[in-house]
């Protein structure tokens, strides 16, 4: 066969070119004759020639009987390349028997917008079958705890045939990508990721089944982690000791600023489940807290060989409170009107509902008051009204950002619902948020929405809302 290769050419051509060679692999003249044959731009680039920077990366080059696929990710090349930033996955795929530029066909697997926080990682491609292809990749943003575009832990996956077009849906777990090419065994991509949580074996099947291997793994998590800031002016952590652990890892930020600076304390005892962060040099962050910062925190349990996994991020914001009145404790719920909301350092979040609460209007306010001060309520926790019999209407506040996972699916009697915040995202609105609302016993549940927001809260609905023959969603705007 001969060698064919993609190259990431940033001056002439500008492109990533793909080139077919005259001689053979193995043939010994190769390194004197083995010059490319036809070259074939896969994929051009915007800005001059030479240029280092082309905002694009090629991920993978495979083949088929009849085509050649490559695969990358990259601004729009098209558009206004000198502000542009958000990169997508695609794949380019070429016939084998028409090298030619006007032959390739370019599909894109990502729609990211630009201006957004979200982008794509560099893909791998695998040759499943002799027409059939598995496409990898991960999802970036500037969430983690050190700030910056790297993977957030969503994994995305989808099968191509010989001309790159998607033959299934594309797939998301919880996973990661390394160094190390996936390979094929028995019909299935197997793939091993290093991190400080030891090591992991993933593995995809044709039929899309992912399944995690732990062979090094500390799977524990540290739970009920919360703090609040003390009369003292430092800042008392505390959190449920992890079985087998035999210390923890915590970092703090101070996050809405420029810079992003994390700093780290190791607690060198399994069975403590307490830490004060103090207000002074030699401190945790080696100085004095900013009066109104929000700080936030991640504690690791760790086994003596590997991490676990991050705790929920804690918010804390930087207030001394006045002497005699008792601070809130982040982490912890509070009783308003039968619903318990569970404090996040300057806002709540609706996290559960009293056994005695019998009401069948839900309305969540924007804000609510708590020790005679009124705090926004941004979130919505996983399963608070999961199955709930009794609630025919739910009105969600103007604060609202966030849903969890089935905070609502399962409702039967739920007729109505109101959105009234504009502040939801489709990252921000978990898997099965409202599935099937009224059950089988509604006929028609009506979706209220902002006028500003109502044509995306509308597409973006229909992903969390699961339709079913016996009830029809009809949706108005407020």
């Amino acid at each position: 066969a001969n060698i064919v290769t993609l190259d990431h050419g940033d001056a002439n051509p500008r492109s990533a070119v793909l080139g077919v060679f005259s001689q053979k692999a193995g043939a010994d003249e190769f390194a004197l004759k083995g010059f490319q044959r036809p070259r074939v731009p896969m994929m051009s680039f915007g800005g001059k020639s030479g240029q280092n920077l082309t905002k694009a990366s090629i991920g993978a080059l495979a083949y088929s009987a009849e085509t050649y696929l490559a695969a990358g990710c990259s601004i729009d090349q098209q558009k206004d390349w000198e502000n542009g930033n958000i990169r997508n996955v695609f794949v380019s795929a070429v016939p084998r028997n028409d090298l030619q530029q006007g032959s390739v066909k370019t599909n894109w697997l990502t729609s990211y917008p630009e201006g957004g926080s979200l982008s794509a990682s560099n893909p791998y491609l695998v040759k499943m079958g002799e027409r059939f292809f598995l496409l990898l990749w991960e999802e970036l943003s500037g969430n983690n705890e050190y700030g910056g575009a790297s993977p957030n832990g969503r994994l995305f996956y989808v099968y191509l045939d010989q001309n790159g077009m998607p033959t299934s849906q594309v797939y998301t777990v919880e996973g990661h990508l390394s160094d190390c090419n996936p390979i094929v065994v028995n019909q299935t991509a197997v793939w091993y990721v290093t991190s400080r949580e030891g090591l992991r074996f993933y593995t995809i099947d044709g039929m899309g089944n992912f399944h995690t291997i732990d062979v090094i793994a500390f799977s524990e998590k540290v739970r009920d982690f919360a703090g609040y800031v003390a009369e003292s002016g430092n800042i008392f952590l505390e959190w449920k000791p992890v079985p087998g652990a035999k210390g923890y890892h915590i970092l703090r930020r101070l996050i809405d600023k420029e810079s992003y600076i994390v700093y780290y304390y190791e607690v060198s005892s399994g069975k403590s489940n307490c830490f004060t962060d103090k207000n002074e040099v030699g401190g945790i962050g080696l100085g004095y807290f900013e009066k109104g910062g929000v700080y936030e925190y991640f504690i690791y349990a760790h086994n003596g060989r590997v991490w676990s996994k991050a705790s929920d991020p804690l918010y804390i914001t930087y207030e001394i409170p006045k002497s005699g009145k008792k601070a809130l404790k982040t982490g912890k719920k509070y009783e308003v009107q039968g619903l318990l909301y569970q404090y996040q350092g300057s806002s709540f979040k609706l996290a559960g509902v009293k056994k005695t609460f019998q009401k069948t209007t839900v309305k969540i306010p924007a804000k609510i008051t708590v020790s005679k001060k009124t705090y926004p309520v941004t979130a919505i926790g996983a399963n608070v009204f999961k199955n709930n019999k009794k609630i025919k209407q739910v009105v969600l506040g103007k604060n609202i950002a966030s849903i969890g996972k089935n905070a609502f699916s399962g409702c039967k009697s739920l007729s109505k619902i109101t959105i009234k915040s504009t502040k939801l995202t489709d990252k921000k609105i978990a898997k099965n948020a409202f599935q099937k609302p009224g059950g089988g016993s509604s006929k028609k549940v009506t979706v209220e929405l902002p006028k500003k927001k109502y044509r995306e809260y509308k597409k973006l609905l229909k992903k969390r809302i699961i339709h079913t023959k016996k009830v029809k969603l009809s949706y108005k705007k407020i």
